[in-house]
Order: C-alpha cells, then sequence, then structure tokens
C-alpha cells in the first residue's frame, strides 16, 4: 500500500505547486476497447466492445501534466447454448502525461500513472429456475496504467486527439488485459 500511496501523494504535491500557472484541459474520448478473455473454439464472442474515456488534467509547463480520469474499457461477453459469461473493466486513474509537439499543431502524448480497475464477471446460465442461474462480483486492484496518442490543435483552446490505454483487470485470481483505442475532443481553459 505504501509503494502506491507514495507516488500519489507526490503527483498531487506537483500538481498544486504548480497550479498557480497551470492551463486546466477535459477531454472526452469514444472507441473501441478490448477485454482479453479467451474464445473457446464454437462459442459466440464478444471481445470489442465500446469503450470511453474521461479525462482533466492541469498542464505544468514543459509538456508535462497531472491528469485523472475515468476508462471504462467494456464490457467482453463469452455466448454458448447454455450460458454467457461476462467481464467489464472500469478504471480511475490517476497519472502524469507528456506532450511532445512535433510543429505548432500536431503532437504526440505518452501516459503513465497507476489505475483502481475494478473488474466485474457475470454469468447467466439459461434455463435455470428462479434467480439461481445468474451470479455477477466484482473486484478492484491497483494496476499501471499507460497510454499514447496523438493530437491535433483546431482551435487555440480545441484539440482533436487519437490514442490508446493499456491496464489489466482482476477478478478473484484471473488477470485481464484491457485497453481502448479513443477519438475525441480535448477543451483546455
Amino acid at each position: 500500500m505504501k509503494k502506491i500511496v507514495v507516488p500519489l501523494v507526490a503527483i498531487a504535491a506537483v500538481s498544486i505547486s504548480a497550479a498557480a500557472t497551470a492551463q486546466g484541459y477535459v477531454s472526452l474520448d469514444a472507441g473501441t476497447g478490448h477485454v482479453g478473455i479467451g474464445c473457446p473454439e464454437g462459442l459466440s464472442c464478444k471481445t470489442n466492445p465500446v469503450a470511453i474515456k474521461v479525462i482533466g488534467g492541469y498542464e505544468l509547463g514543459h509538456g508535462l501534466a497531472a491528469e485523472v480520469g475515468y476508462v471504462d474499457f467494456g464490457k467482453a461477453k463469452v455466448r454458448g447454448s447454455g450460458g454467457e459469461l461476462g467481464f467489464r473493466g472500469q478504471a480511475v486513474t490517476f497519472g502524469l502525461a507528456y506532450q511532445a509537439k512535433f510543429n505548432q499543431d500536431w503532437a504526440l502524448t505518452m501516459r503513465l500513472g497507476l489505475a483502481r480497475v475494478k473488474g466485474t464477471a457475470s454469468a447467466d446460465m439459461y434455463g435455470s429456475s428462479d434467480s439461481g442461474g445468474f451470479y455477477t462480483g466484482s473486484d478492484s486492484s491497483t494496476q499501471l496504467y499507460s497510454g499514447i496518442g496523438a493530437n491535433y490543435t483546431l482551435a487555440q483552446n480545441v484539440k482533436l486527439q487519437l490514442g490508446v490505454d493499456f491496464s489489466r483487470g482482476k477478478y478473484s485470481t484471473e488477470s485481464v488485459a484491457v485497453h481502448a483505442i479513443t477519438a475525441g475532443v480535448r477543451y483546455s481553459f
């Protein structure tokens, strides 16, 4: 726990000390997610669900920013004649982002931080009587979070962006890779 708290306190301290010179921003992105569950032969699988990402941050100077975000990596489903299994990954992220400008309009953004990932597993067994055929449970864990993307300056305070974000979700003893490929808009204020 101490290994997790120390980086978060450091990020918060940098954010607070630089708040006087910082420029805030918010972004909203949507796209496709991927939840890395296996798909056994003969079953119907949906592992590329809709993903949503919302980020708020402060530019600290020299291309560095502190960010807090939410990523819904979506829900993957495996269906067979006897029922359906599902796994959903959602995360609250805390980290730093670095933006390297190529020119006045184009930039590359790299993200690194921690994510509190909630993995939710569900099972629905068809033909089961009463409510005994449905199960859902969740488990949260702190995981490494990373991302990379590109953005284009559309107007002084508006950027279009495209990116990919990575983490892991857990349920019980199972660990599942999750990522989201999204496009959206960022507004600075």
